[in-house]
């Protein structure tokens, strides 16, 4: 099942899908496959396809503390964002660095009008990894909304000088 982590993190997703459901055939209560197959979906944009995986990988006790990240960014993409936040604090609840998690909370929360959190949330993202570009996007976000355009623009710029890297 290493071989689907490592095809996700290669950002081959339809590659990973392919390994995952091979090894779904090979033993069906898999519940790493699933979580891999989760993450493929998601990286496909196929959202409610990874819910579904993902509460498959949860039904069958998947250790994966990445699931409920995984979740949150496909209820995000759905505009889900409630339940983006339910997803998100389980998984910090599970791993309190989990860096994902603390950006997936800030884009829900920026979604649902809630900057000062959003801008709670994208802090943490950058202290535990201040190379997550998208935890800047976020922040920038919910600063401007906040009427602080100035420190909002030098977050974004920030945020394109990594996505350049």
């Amino acid at each position: 099942m290493r071989e689907a982590w490592s095809l996700n993190k290669l950002g081959k997703h339809d590659e990973a899908l392919v390994a995952g459901r091979h090894a779904i055939r090979l033993n069906p209560s898999n519940a790493n496959a699933y979580c891999n197959i989760g993450w493929a979906l998601a990286g496909l944009r196929r959202y409610e396809d990874a819910i579904e995986a993902c509460d498959k990988a949860i039904s069958l006790g998947t250790r994966d503390i990445n699931i409920y990240s995984h979740k949150a960014w496909a209820f995000n993409a759905l505009k889900r964002h409630e339940e983006a936040l339910v997803a998100s604090n389980e998984a910090i609840r599970l791993d309190p660095t989990n860096v994902y998690a603390y950006d997936h909370k800030s884009w829900a929360f920026n979604a649902l009008k809630q900057h000062e959190e959003a801008l709670v949330a994208s802090n943490e993202a950058i202290r535990l990894d201040p190379t997550n570009v998208y935890a800047y996007d976020h922040k920038s976000w919910a600063l401007d909304a906040l009427g602080q355009h100035i420190e909002a623009d030098k977050v974004s710029k920030k945020a394109k000088e990594l996505y350049s890297k």
